[in-house]
């Protein structure tokens, strides 16, 4: 392949496949990539600087009109997991982008927030006006929790914090007061 930029009415770079099997009509032997290059928001300068110089990839966070999503060095992106990145958890979805602002349910059956700038929540958050509980590994916590050595009681379906109210014992025997702060009295 030729390694200059066309500049003609022709402009393009030839490529063997479709000089065999597509010959246009004006018998050119040329393909213009720019329109589709352009839709993945690369330049026309960037386009030449790729040619004379090699090709180039981002690396790090990247982003669309659909989201985030983070390429490693070797081209790869995480699909479908967790990934720490420079210390902060965040989960990919099967299209590759970051969730972020959104519950996930795990195949591990826990519940997890992760924030609008996609970090995974850990300790209390409130989200929706309401306060959760995520442990170490970002799992949302429902029953009793002790924070402190104070105890706190978190909606055994829901995961938020019950305040103001009476809860049963386990056993059946007793209540439990949760003051309007959710701590227990």
């Amino acid at each position: 392949l030729p390694k200059t930029l066309d500049t003609g009415s022709l402009a393009g770079i030839k490529t063997h496949e479709y000089c065999t099997n597509n010959q246009p009509n004006n018998h050119s032997d040329h393909v213009d990539p720019y329109p589709y290059l352009a839709s993945w928001g690369i330049s026309r300068e960037q386009f030449k600087q790729d040619i004379e110089n090699g090709l180039s990839a981002a690396t790090g966070w990247q982003k669309n009109d659909t989201g985030y999503w983070y390429v490693h060095s070797d081209g790869s992106y995480p699909k479908d997991k967790f990934e720490k990145i420079n210390g902060t958890w965040y989960y990919f979805d099967s299209s590759g982008y970051m969730l972020a602002d959104r519950w996930r349910k795990h195949t591990d059956g826990n519940w997890y927030w992760f924030d609008n700038s996609g970090e995974m929540a850990t300790g209390w958050k409130k989200i929706a006006d309401k306060w959760y509980y995520f442990d170490v590994e970002g799992a949302m916590k429902t029953g009793w929790v002790k924070y402190k050595d104070t105890w706190y009681y978190l909606d055994a379906k829901e995961g938020a914090m019950v305040s103001n109210a009476f809860i049963q014992s386990a056993d059946g025997t007793g209540w439990y007061y949760l003051k309007p702060d959710g701590t227990m009295a």
